[in-house]
């Protein structure tokens, strides 16, 4: 445990980070668009996109965008990613809404804060080992290591 000193600096200085598991990032280039006509006739296809390709679709009426159509995996793993945003969003309001407290006031604060971070991270982490199973189930294949690495830059 670091000393109160050091833990009042780094309180002054509070910033939350939130680590995440990189299963999804969201969608890395515009969605396709297809009305809603065309989808009735090419679902399978449609869906097969969603899960298969990572593949996100708009189904759209006369030009507008009505639903989206992604991988149930995806949608779990950005559910959890704004669940896990919302919670932090919430720990720094809190941690400014104590700034002038005294040390103490602080200390407990930042414990409850930790929890509640660690919680969100834990909450998230198992949605994307759930969206990963599900994905691996219906016969979804996983991206190779060499793309994963090009994809990156790296």
């Amino acid at each position: 445990m670091p000393s109160a000193g050091l833990l009042a600096r780094e309180l002054d200085q509070f910033t939350c980070t939130v680590r995440t598991s990189g299963y999804s990032d969201g969608v890395s280039e515009p969605a396709a668009e297809m009305p809603i006509s065309d989808a009735r006739d090419h679902l399978a296809d449609v869906v097969n996109r969603a899960v298969y390709g990572g593949e996100a679709t708009y189904l759209t009426r006369r030009g507008r965008r009505l639903a989206l159509v992604v991988s149930a995996g995806q949608l779990a793993a950005d559910q959890a990613r704004a669940a896990q945003e919302a919670i932090v969003e919430a720990c720094a309001q809190m941690w400014r809404n104590v700034a002038g407290e005294d040390e103490a006031t602080r200390m407990a604060v930042r414990a409850v804060i930790d929890e509640a971070i660690e919680l969100a991270e834990d909450t998230a982490d198992k949605a994307v080992i759930i969206a990963t199973q599900d994905d691996h189930e219906s016969g979804a294949k996983p991206v190779p290591w060499e793309q994963v690495k090009a994809d990156l830059g790296l």
